[in-house]
This record gives C-alpha cells, sequence and structure tokens, in this order.
C-alpha cells in the first residue's frame, strides 16, 4: 500500500535520496543544494511523497511566488524536482502527487502552474508546452574600454535586486531568496563535486558601464550560457562579450521567445553572432485560474531563469 502526503522535516533525507538518485546518477549528489527555496523549512508544506512501508518512493514539490507585469500580478507555482524510484514507475504515483499539488495550488489560489519540462506525465493532465528559445553563439570582438564584468559577491545583493527589480516582466524575489539562489555556486564549491550538471546555477557577474552597475548575468553550471540575466540588454551583451575575451572562450547565450528587445538587438548584430539555433518549447504551464489570466501575460512571461525548479 502507497500513502500519500506532505514530506515531513526527519524524512528530507530520503526525499535527497530518491531526487539524486534520478537526476544526479552521473553526477555528485547535490540536489539538496540546488534547490535552495523548494527545500527550504518554511516551504515543506508544498512538498509531496508517496511512501511504501515507510520509505520515500517518489517526490513532488513547488515553490509559490509572484509574476509581475508592470502592474499587473499573477500567483504562479513552480513544479519541480518531480522523480519516482524506478521500480515504482507506470504504476500512477507520479500522477496521484501531481493532482495532491494542483489541489494545494488551487486552495492557495495559485493562477498559473510552470515546469520545467514537457514529459508525457504533464501533457496528460493538461499542461501545454511553452518556452520556445534561440541560442546565439557570440565571437569574441574587442568590446568597448568603459565596460567591465565583475564576479558577484554577497555584498553585492542590493545591487542584484535592484537591477532585477527594473525589469517589467519578473518574479517576485525578496533579498533573501536572492541570496540563497546566488549562494548555490558557493555551496556547491565547498562540496567540490567531480562535475556540476549543465542545468545548475552557476557563478554571477556583474556588468559595469564607466564604473556603475547597469546590468548582471548568471551563468549555468558549465559556465558557457547564462541561466538568467537583468538589466540592459546591449550592456548583457557587451558583459558577457569581455567575459569571453577574459577567459578566451565564446559564450553562447538562450534568450527566450518573449525577450522582444534582446532579440532584435542580437539580430542586429551580425558582426558578433557566430550561429543562431532555435530550440522548441521545454516547459509546460497549466492555467489555474482562467479568470485571472490574460493571454498577453502568459506569451510575454520570461522563462523561469534561476527559479528553474
Amino acid at each position: 500500500m502507497v500513502d500519500f502526503r506532505c514530506v515531513r522535516s526527519n524524512e528530507l533525507t530520503q526525499v535527497f535520496d530518491v531526487i539524486n538518485q534520478v537526476f544526479r546518477s552521473r553526477y555528485d549528489p547535490t540536489m539538496q543544494l540546488e534547490f535552495p527555496l523548494l527545500f527550504s523549512s518554511e516551504n515543506l508544506q508544498r512538498v509531496f511523497i508517496a511512501l511504501e512501508k515507510g520509505k520515500v518512493v517518489s517526490h513532488m514539490g513547488y515553490q509559490k511566488t509572484e509574476y509581475i507585469d508592470q502592474n499587473r500580478r499573477l500567483s504562479v507555482a513552480f513544479l519541480g524536482a518531480v522523480a519516482t524510484l524506478p521500480e515504482h514507475r507506470g504504476t500512477g504515483i507520479a500522477s496521484r502527487l501531481l493532482e495532491m499539488a494542483e489541489e494545494a495550488m488551487r486552495a492557495e489560489m495559485i493562477d498559473l502552474c510552470l515546469i520545467s519540462g514537457n514529459r508525457s506525465l504533464y501533457l496528460r493532465h493538461g499542461y501545454s508546452e511553452r518556452g520556445t528559445t534561440y541560442e546565439y553563439l557570440l565571437t569574441i570582438p574587442d568590446t568597448a574600454p568603459n565596460v567591465s564584468v565583475r564576479a558577484y559577491s554577497e555584498r553585492d545583493i542590493d545591487v542584484v535586486l535592484a537591477i532585477y527589480a527594473q525589469e517589467e516582466k519578473r518574479f517576485h524575489r525578496d533579498a533573501e531568496a536572492f541570496r540563497r539562489l546566488l549562494g548555490v555556486y558557493q555551496a556547491l564549491k565547498g562540496q567540490e563535486p567531480r562535475s556540476i550538471p549543465i542545468a545548475q546555477i552557476g557563478p554571477t557577474y556583474l556588468v559595469y558601464d564607466h564604473g556603475i552597475p547597469v546590468a548582471y548575468f548568471t551563468l549555468r553550471g558549465n559556465e558557457k550560457y547564462p541561466i538568467e540575466y537583468a538589466g540592459d540588454r546591449e550592456s548583457v551583451l557587451r558583459g558577457l562579450q569581455r567575459l569571453a575575451k577574459e577567459t578566451g572562450h565564446p559564450f553562447y547565450v538562450w534568450v527566450p521567445e518573449s525577450d522582444a528587445a534582446f532579440l532584435t538587438l542580437l539580430e542586429r548584430k551580425e558582426p558578433v553572432i557566430n550561429n543562431r539555433y532555435r530550440f522548441p518549447p521545454s516547459h509546460t504551464s497549466k492555467i489555474l485560474n482562467e479568470t485571472a489570466l490574460e493571454d498577453s501575460l502568459l506569451l510575454g512571461m520570461p522563462l523561469p531563469g534561476l527559479n528553474y525548479v
């Protein structure tokens, strides 16, 4: 018999064992470090598990936040770390956990659920694919002398927060959320893993123009792709080129179709573009409150970025 309920704090070690076995079998078991908001003590009521004979065999959890589009706001859930042990797959366990999660979301008056994946489990439950992105390989030209980049440190948290707050379309994050998310890279470095998964949060850099911070970007674990950027888009591009010049290797940049300004800028910069590739949708979403959501809000929504769970 399988039991379904929210996780208890003394069961988190079992949850970490399951999700590391499923997602990190080729890497070090670092999932518990990679999702500081999902597995925080204040979020355990949104972490759901299936148990057989007292042993955790499946997990699914979500974070609650707000999406801000100028003066419009939506309540949003990021659902992820969906994992079931191989011997328990195909038995309907994950479907039941998803139903439980959605019941909890509706009880919290959440308008929209976002998932960084498009597996059949989600599509069968009414989720739609979204999140077309474009990949550009940047060359390494001479950059403007007034542009510089510097690695983020925790004393920069207010600067990063201020730059992010200027984004017209963004997900709500306070200073503590930013501190936890940007601290993932240092936490992983402290573990000295053999390798860091490509999707993981890597180092963050601030971009300066004449000594004034105007943008930032956070790289993925392989340090070749930004997982998130904010601020003046020309400065983001120049900062990536500056870092490419300093490190000696080019960078890719992934731009969601919702970021029309950056796409237009990159299309005008033919000399700095080596190639371009269009990735089909890799995320899914489900509207939980039809009355709260306009089509224009969903179409303009950026990808989760640091909240990639």
